[in-house]
């Protein structure tokens, strides 16, 4: 079962109150920008597995992620958050023979969403993204 683990900013002056929207998305960085607040999410060379949903194509697999979410206790207010677990990560793994796996590459997914839910973004990346905060 994939566990759902929001991405949480310590010592930040990020609120998971503000409502982002989706600034700029491309294979290097995603930016969610608030009123108050932006966040850069950047992935540089750490792509595997990138897509872009807007709200009406992707609203399936946002109620199972959020279902799953409520289940486990997480706050659905958090913008970004990492899948353990991942059934992409196993099919992709399926898919290829398991030649990832033989390699030791890891992988990582993670999910972003955004105001209202309008802007849904999934990665699976070799290691962690880094995120910076930046009041605007």
């Amino acid at each position: 079962m994939e566990k759902i683990v929001p991405i949480i900013i310590e010592n930040s002056f990020l609120t998971i109150e503000e409502n982002y929207n989706l600034s700029s998305f491309d294979w290097e960085r995603t930016v969610l920008e608030g009123n108050t607040t932006k966040i850069i999410i950047d992935y540089y060379h750490k792509v595997f597995y990138l897509n872009y949903y807007g709200e009406d194509v992707f609203q399936g697999r946002l109620h199972r992620l959020s279902t799953a979410a409520i289940k486990q206790g997480v706050n659905w207010k958090h913008n970004i958050f990492r899948i353990e677990n991942s059934c992409l990560i196993e099919k992709i793994h399926e898919d290829n023979m398991r030649y990832f796996e033989q390699l030791d590459i890891p992988m990582y997914h993670y999910f972003i969403k955004t105001k209202y839910n309008n802007d849904i973004i999934e990665l699976v990346l070799t290691s962690a993204p880094d995120i910076t905060i930046e009041k605007i």
